[in-house]
C-alpha cells in the first residue's frame, strides 16, 4: 500500500498544473465572476452528482456490500473525530470552524483515491462524504446564512448531492439494472470532476494577494488543525475498519485530509459574512496538501 502514497504525489502533481491553469484564467480576466459562478454550479449541479452515482455502478457481491457498510461505519466514526477536532480549535469562529471540518472530498480526495487505489475506488470515499454532506448543510443552515433569513431544511435534502447519495445506494442495495448508456455518460461526466474543480481553485487564488495567504497567521493554525490534527485523529478511529480492508481505510483517510472545502469561501459569500478569510484558508490549505496528504497516508501506511 505504499504505492499509494507514490500515486498521491504525481496525481497531486498533476492537479497543481490545473490549478495554475485557473489561476492563469483568472488574472488574466478570462474568467469572469459570471463565469466562475456557473462553472460552480455546473460542478455542484451536475459534474459531483455524476461522480457519486457512478461510484455506486458495480456488482453487488457480498464483498462490495461489505465495502459500502463499512465505509459508511467507518465514515461516521471519521467524520465524527473530524468535527470534534474542529470544535475543541476552531470553535470560536465560524468560517473557522466549518474550513477545520469539511474537507474538498470531492472535487480533490475522490479523484486522488480513483487515481491511487484503481478506477471505482471512490465508493470506499463515499460513504465519508454522505456523512460530511449532512454535516456541512447542517452547519450552512444553522450559522451561515444571512441575517434574518430563515433556516432552509430543504437544501438539505433536496440538493442533487444529496438526491445522489441516495439514489447511488438504493441502485447498489436493489441490485437495479442501470442502461449502458446511463453508465457511459455518468462515466464521462465524472472523468471532468478533477480538472475543473481544481481549474477553479485556481480560480479563486486568483482573486487573494499571496501576500494576504502567507502573512496571515492564523490561517497557518486553521491549516495545522484541517491537514494534521484531523488526520491523525482520523487515522487513530480507522482502526474500527478490519485490517483486512485497508484500502478503503486509505479511501477514508484521504477523504478526511483534503484542504479545506471550497464552500468555506463559498457559504459565507452567500451570508454575507468575510468570505475572503475563508478564500484564505482553502488556499493555504490546498498549497500544504501536496505535502501533507501523502505523508498522512505514509504514516497511516506505517502505523496501519
Amino acid at each position: 500500500m505504499f504505492e499509494s502514497t507514490q500515486i498521491i504525489l504525481s496525481q497531486m502533481s498533476r492537479m497543481v498544473v490545473f490549478i495554475i491553469i485557473g489561476f492563469a484564467l483568472g488574472k488574466c480576466k478570462i474568467v469572469t465572476e459570471k463565469t466562475s459562478s456557473a462553472i460552480t454550479g455546473l460542478l455542484i449541479n451536475a459534474i459531483l452528482p455524476c461522480t457519486i452515482f457512478n461510484s455506486y455502478f458495480i456488482e453487488r457481491t457480498p464483498d462490495n456490500i461489505r465495502i459500502v457498510l463499512y465505509s459508511l461505519l467507518g465514515g461516521f466514526f471519521a467524520m465524527a473525530a473530524t468535527a470534534i477536532v474542529s470544535a475543541l480549535f476552531l470553535r470560536k469562529d465560524p468560517i473557522e470552524n466549518f474550513g477545520g471540518t469539511i474537507a474538498n472530498t470531492a472535487f480533490m480526495a475522490m479523484p486522488l483515491v480513483n487515481s491511487a487505489l484503481g478506477q471505482g475506488s471512490a465508493l470506499y470515499v463515499t460513504g465519508f462524504f454522505m456523512v460530511q454532506t449532512v454535516v456541512m448543510w447542517t452547519y450552512n443552515i444553522l450559522f451561515m446564512r444571512p441575517k434574518g433569513e430563515k433556516p432552509n431544511y430543504r437544501a438539505l435534502y433536496a440538493s442533487p448531492v444529496s438526491v445522489s447519495l441516495v439514489l447511488g445506494i438504493l441502485v447498489f442495495f436493489a441490485g437495479l439494472p442501470i442502461p449502458t448508456i446511463i453508465r457511459d455518460c455518468a462515466a464521462s461526466v465524472a472523468a471532468c470532476n478533477s480538472p475543473i474543480a481544481m481549474i477553479m481553485l485556481g480560480i479563486y487564488i486568483s482573486k487573494t494577494k499571496f501576500s494576504d495567504i502567507f502573512t496571515t497567521p492564523r490561517i497557518y493554525w486553521v491549516s495545522a488543525v484541517r491537514l494534521i490534527l484531523v488526520p491523525i485523529a482520523v487515522i487513530l478511529v480507522l482502526f474500527i475498519v478490519p485490517r483486512d480492508m485497508t484500502a478503503l481505510r486509505i479511501g477514508i483517510l484521504i477523504g478526511a485530509a483534503a484542504p479545506a472545502a471550497i464552500n468555506t469561501a463559498v457559504f459565507p459569500e452567500k451570508a454575507g459574512m468575510n468570505y475572503t478569510h475563508g478564500v484564505k484558508i482553502i488556499c493555504l490549505s490546498t498549497i500544504f496538501s501536496i505535502i501533507t496528504l501523502p505523508l498522512m497516508t505514509f504514516i497511516a501506511n506505517l502505523i496501519w
